[in-house]
């Protein structure tokens, strides 16, 4: 602006030299150039504003891409971390594995080995439900030789069977049946292991398993009604009572 005005002076102390129409002719130079002066720094200064635009633009875009490569390398940081984490996952599964199949070779055996016991104690204890308990250890054989079936189910389902057997011993249990090796329906009472009876449908008849013969007894007349009432203790139709009743196999 000030250069402007100093050039204005000098055109204006340059004309006051000349002729009337020579100084207007001047003027309106001096003028024109005056506004061409005035464009031209409207101009620069628009070009100065749009620089600094771009220029402001250019920082915020310079800044984000700054944030984003923070956050991408925070998310980097994560993923390393993450992968390290399931790498040492996969070694302790690895471990784990390795683990499980030495417990299964070690198991296995031993579990093969409680269900011949089983089976063995099946065939020389008192024949009560003996075809339930036969099939029982069966199924157990199926499992253990089914290469698809978890070792801890095995080892649950073994245990599960002798928890069964365990239970016999120290329950009470009546049932109505078939006899064994025939086709007559009698009525039985277990007394855990210690005793096993069955009674003959019209309840005038009682029989006991002899352990040592292996075979029924006939129970004296005069315990026939116990064993009847043993029945309505165990089928839960009568509270429980002291009862006298033969056991051993021996009347």
């Amino acid at each position: 602006m000030k250069k402007r005005s100093i050039m204005l002076a000098a055109l204006l102390l340059a004309s006051m030299n000349l002729g009337p129409v020579q100084a207007e002719k001047r003027l309106e130079q001096a003028q024109q150039l005056s506004k061409r002066t005035s464009l031209d720094a409207r101009a620069s200064q628009q070009k100065i504003d749009r620089l600094s635009d771009q220029t402001r633009e250019m920082l915020e875009k310079y800044r984000a891409e700054i944030w984003k490569a923070q956050q991408l390398q925070l998310y980097v940081r994560q993923l390393d971390e993450t992968i390290a984490q399931q790498q040492a996952r996969k070694a302790l599964l690895a471990e784990q594995l390795q683990r499980l199949e030495r417990t299964r070779q070690e198991l296995v055996p031993m579990l093969v080995r409680m269900v011949d016991g089983l089976e063995k104690f099946v065939s020389l204890d008192v024949p009560f439900l003996l075809e339930e308990r036969q099939q029982r250890v069966e199924r157990l054989r199926k499992l253990l030789a089914d290469p698809d079936t978890p070792v801890s189910e095995q080892y649950r389902r073994v245990f599960e069977a002798y928890q069964v057997e365990a239970d016999y011993g120290r329950s009470l249990e009546a049932w109505r049946g078939a006899l064994m090796d025939s086709a007559q329906i009698v009525d039985y009472l277990r007394i855990g292991r210690m005793a096993w009876y069955y009674l003959s449908l019209d309840g005038k008849a009682a029989w006991q398993w002899d352990r040592g013969r292996a075979r029924w007894l006939e129970v004296p007349t005069q315990h026939v009604r116990a064993i009847r009432k043993g029945l309505q203790v165990a089928s839960e139709q009568a509270a429980p009572q002291l009862l006298a009743l033969p056991v051993g196999g021996h009347s």
